[in-house]
């Protein structure tokens, strides 16, 4: 591999964040603009809030998980990425409006007045977990990326991969994110397609009939379950179940997709941000996976031993150089999207939720001031993520572990939201659970009811569902659910300035 294809695989990011930070001070300076760091002002297109969206959920589960998962669940390794649909679904359709209604910014407050300020400092606490160990996952796919399409070391990747995904947001905050998404989403898609056409004609010259020999590779191998979206029943019961039920219902609990809607100019433009990405999104996850399952198909790829060193291979041996140097940019920005938006909403929790209300003298904070403090906790959380990002386990895995955490806080919020808020049912449900998900990871009591695999996800929705809705029904101290009591807010708040501009006479 030549330093040309290292050099400009890494610098293929770094010219697009200076070329879009670059434009966003001039037009900042022509306006005269404030700085909002974290919102972008609230004044963003659907279609960059769309391109943020779907790559904020795109990320190392993406590029390396799913490469590598295809070998083992072939084409139902898709169900990784439609539950991500379901995610977008209710996340723009019912979410983000009410946070947006509400003028909430962050998961945790809506949890916390919800079920009052133990849980709130519970949510905190796991919100600030999550994130910092995703964007520790997130270091981890960006060294297994460039460490394989460059000549540098793990370590040294991780290092380089962690200073461009600082750079991907430290810039110019949630406006420069949405704007190097938007470029990167296009630049991605042309990129991939391309690849899927050079491996056609590689497979081509050497003998073959292009896709059609991969997917005889998998028939006569007698692997034909892997190309079918269900897969054989052990693929339907260990992963594809499990795997759905965890993205589907935890990933709407991650503060930096819900703040990556957050920032749009206004709520109806989100029907159109939500119909964009779904798309997108999935998608790319077919072009990866059909990458994934051709590395094992074409022995130069399967030699490697796994699907995601198998699509470097193809990628360094296939392409042209030109386009091995665009293939580095694209995996690396589907990984530093995640990486970037993960380390600023974990940093908007710390700020909105522990200095602003806890600490006196950054409680009434000017934008300025804010920003910088958003910094500084980015840099915290990307320097610690890369320092630990080479000891954690199989990203694919990890990741699915991870979120299931996250399902508790989805039963409650959604309990919350709609019915009555019990902050014994809340902190009851969620600690119960996650004490179960721990329990199940370092046993082997899964297995006793034939749920090994990835389906920790299957036991937090049930007993999530049964504590959180019996604990709340028995629970006389709860209050009715956030949206019935904003509404009821409205209704007063309305009645009374009616009444203020001479509107209604008051009784």
């Amino acid at each position: 591999m030549s330093w040309l294809v290292t050099i400009g695989g890494l610098l293929y990011n770094v010219v697009i964040i200076l070329i879009v930070y670059a434009c966003i001070k001039v037009s900042a300076k022509r306006k005269g603009v404030s700085e909002d760091f974290i919102l972008s002002g609230r004044n963003v297109p659907w279609y960059a809030v769309a391109a943020t969206i779907a790559l904020t959920s795109l990320g190392g589960g993406h590029i390396n998980g799913l490469t590598a998962q295809g070998w083992n669940t072939g084409v139902a390794t898709i169900w990784f990425c439609l539950a991500h649909g379901v995610v977008f679904i209710i996340l723009c359709r019912f979410m983000a409006p009410w946070f947006i209604r509400m003028r909430i910014v962050t998961i945790p407050d809506m949890l916390g007045k919800m079920f009052g300020p133990f849980f709130l400092a519970i949510a905190v606490g796991c919100f600030v977990a999550a994130g910092w160990s995703t964007v520790s996952l997130e270091t981890q796919g960006l060294a297994v990326v460039v460490a394989g399409m460059t000549h540098l070391t793990p370590t040294q990747a991780s290092i380089v991969g962690g200073i461009i995904g600082v750079l991907y947001v430290f810039l110019a905050g949630m406006k420069e994110v949405q704007w190097v998404n938007l470029i990167n989403a296009i630049l991605m898609y042309v990129v991939c397609i391309l690849v899927l056409v050079f491996i056609s004609v590689y497979v081509t010259n050497q003998g073959g009939a292009g896709w059609k020999t991969i997917n005889d590779y998998f028939i006569t191998e007698g692997q034909r379950n892997l190309l079918t979206a269900f897969g054989s029943g052990e693929i339907l019961r260990t992963y594809v179940i499990g795997t759905f039920l965890a993205m589907a219902l935890s990933m709407n609990m991650s503060q930096g997709n819900l703040q990556s809607a957050l920032p749009i100019k206004n709520i109806n433009q989100l029907n159109k941000a939500c119909y964009a990405a779904i798309p997108a999104n999935i998608m790319f996850g077919v072009i990866i996976i059909s990458m994934g399952m051709a590395a094992k198909a074409i022995p130069g790829a399967a030699a490697t031993g796994g699907g995601n060193t198998g699509v470097i291979w193809l990628a360094m041996n296939v392409c042209p150089a030109w386009l091995s140097i665009c293939v580095i940019g694209a995996f690396l920005a589907a990984i530093l999207s995640s990486f970037a938006m993960l380390s600023l909403a974990t940093a908007t929790v710390l700020v909105k939720d522990i200095q602003t209300p806890f600490f006196t003298k950054t409680r009434s904070m000017t934008l300025k001031q804010e920003a910088f403090w958003v910094r500084f906790w980015i840099i915290v959380i990307a320097v610690t993520g890369v320092w630990v990002a080479l000891g954690v386990p199989n990203i694919n895995l990890a990741m699915t572990w991870r979120v299931t955490f996250e399902i508790p806080l989805f039963i409650m919020m959604m309990i919350g939201l709609l019915w009555k808020c019990s902050s014994m049912a809340g902190i009851v449900t969620v600690l119960f659970c996650w004490i179960l998900n721990c329990v199940l990871t370092f046993t082997g009591w899964a297995a006793l009811v034939h749920l090994e695999g990835n389906n920790y996800s299957i036991f937090m929705l049930v007993f999530s569902l049964l504590l959180g809705v019996i604990l709340t029904a028995i629970d006389k101290k709860a209050k009715p659910g956030i949206l019935k009591r904003f509404r009821a807010q409205k209704i007063e708040f309305d009645r009374r300035r009616s009444i203020s501009t001479g509107g209604v006479t008051a009784k």
